[in-house]
């Protein structure tokens, strides 16, 4: 199983507590292998999103990534590489993840900032809170294949 975290590196996520939050759930996603053995298997990428998606390579043995915030989203972008990858994706955003092309049980939304209120984002597929990343991979994994 493969699954992409696709970090929203537009420029309203450029404030320095968003950027540690992303920072914190990159970290638990790069141990989610060692924290529950169901996901032992899992192949985990992280890719940058703005105008373009690319992939982040980490930096060090210890996983660190460097993410450079700046620009807008192109959901253009992000919609044809999805469509064109069967692997499963968490996207990590502030803002809208309406990514009106897709409806994929493999992607949920991860949302971070004040902007981000689950109860008021209309979606197509499953989101999720910072605080409860661990219930989108648990998605994914039980559900999202």
């Amino acid at each position: 199983m493969n699954i992409n975290i696709i970090i929203d590196t537009s420029g309203s996520m450029a404030v320095s507590w968003k950027m540690s939050l992303v920072r914190d759930l990159c970290r638990f996603a790069s141990d989610i292998r060692i924290i529950d053995e169901r996901f032992t298997e899992v192949n985990i990428t992280f890719m940058s999103w703005n105008e373009n998606l690319n992939k982040i390579v980490p930096i060090d043995e210890q996983g660190r990534l460097t993410i450079i915030y700046a620009g807008k989203n192109d959901f253009d972008v992000i919609e044809q590489y999805i469509e064109d990858n069967e692997d499963s994706y968490i996207v990590i955003t502030d803002g809208s993840c309406d990514l009106k092309k897709l409806e994929r049980k493999n992607i949920v939304c991860v949302l971070v900032g004040d902007e981000a209120d689950i109860d008021r984002v209309n979606l197509k597929f499953k989101t999720f809170s910072a605080s409860n990343v661990y219930a989108a991979f648990e998605y994914l994994l039980l559900e999202g294949i």
